[in-house]
């Protein structure tokens, strides 16, 4: 309840700072979700997050309700106001102001292939996740997030048909609306020149997005023969869980060395890992072709329960990593997140330190 309560909080602490010093507090607070949003692994616990969320998206809902609510609210205001200006000149920045966002995403998404890049050829296969070695016969240099970054980074490129595609999925929406609503109604005492102005041409924007594009989006993108890749989504999920469960696997055995856990537990740790290794292997070979132990004690549920948690912080590490590369989307790296934060909650809850 706490870790939510201070993520709602988070909005205003990046607003109210950027607007006392004159700077947008609409791009303070995207910028803060940004950064906070890939961090959410570091920044919340399992449990925390899955609550968040289910918070979030009940917010969302009413946030956006009360937005369009609110357009309909001041568009009644607005378009009186523009009759002060000359047709012309409203028609002028409208088209500027529509022109400018339908245009400036297609030529962001081409920056990639303008700009000169020494990179290697893409590869569609992510090279396979290094064991730990067994007994080195020589000392190496040992293995990094950064030297992983270098073995999974890929290379992407952008047909033509997937460039089209994602140039017209940009409608505009909410933080539009709240940018141009930001703009302060007076300044000095004196009304914020052309404010009913930049008002309605952000009205004109969301509406032509929403709309123009919004309704033609599905007829596009069965023009353009572009449709998901369900397979794909799932090889590639069930490759991030190989990986994620060899990462627990590797954690498992350090913790072995040291010789402090019994090996019954060992046992039990590594059956549940490489349980769930072998499920998605199962699953990527049915793709490429078209739980047992008896109940432990309560120190040894504890145990479990410990180094689980231990080996499931190292399984969050690798699907962020997947997904900074680029072999795992949003989507599906908070969709295994998920499955881990469940799996967490379902673990007995750390007890504290003896006294």
């Amino acid at each position: 309840m706490t870790e939510t309560t201070v993520s709602l909080a988070t909005p205003f602490a990046a607003y109210v700072p950027a607007e006392e010093l004159h700077a947008s507090g609409v791009l303070a607070v995207v910028t803060a979700g940004l950064i906070l949003g890939s961090q959410s692994r570091s920044l919340l616990s399992g449990p925390a997050r899955l609550h968040a969320r289910a918070v979030w998206r009940l917010v969302d809902l009413l946030l956006e309700g009360f937005v369009f609510l609110l357009i309909g609210q001041q568009l009644a205001a607005v378009i009186p106001a523009i009759g002060d200006y000359p047709r012309s000149t409203v028609a002028a920045a409208t088209a500027v102001t529509v022109g400018a966002v339908v245009l400036v995403r297609p030529l962001w998404l081409l920056l990639p292939t303008i700009l000169p890049s020494h990179e290697p050829a893409p590869t569609h296969e992510p090279p396979p996740t290094p064991a730990a070695p067994a007994a080195p016969a020589a000392p190496t240099a040992p293995e990094t997030p950064l030297t992983r970054l270098r073995l999974l980074s890929p290379h992407p490129y952008l047909s033509t048909r997937e460039l089209v595609a994602l140039s017209w999925s940009g409608m505009r929406g909410v933080i539009s609306l709240a940018a141009v609503f930001a703009l302060p109604l007076s300044i000095d005492g004196t009304g914020f020149p052309h404010r009913d102005l930049l008002v309605f041409c952000a009205y004109v924007a969301v509406l032509v997005t929403l709309v123009g594009q919004g309704l033609t989006f599905g007829p596009v993108l069965h023009r353009l023969g572009v449709r998901p890749d369900i397979d794909e989504g799932r090889r590639q999920r069930a490759r991030a869980r190989v990986a994620a469960a060899d990462a627990g696997l590797r954690t498992l055995a350090v913790l072995h060395d040291r010789g402090q856990l019994p090996d019954d537990l060992i046992l039990r740790l590594r059956t549940v890992a490489e349980e769930r290794k072998r499920r998605s292997e199962d699953s990527l070979r049915a793709l490429k072709r078209a739980d047992a132990g008896r109940p432990p004690t309560a120190s040894l549920t504890e145990a479990f329960s410990r180094v689980r948690r231990t080996m499931i912080e190292a399984e969050r590490d690798e699907l962020q990593l997947w997904r900074d590369t680029g072999h795992l989307s949003d989507a599906s790296l908070r969709l295994l997140e998920d499955e881990l934060d469940h799996e967490e909650g379902a673990l007995p809850p750390p007890q504290p330190p003896p006294s």
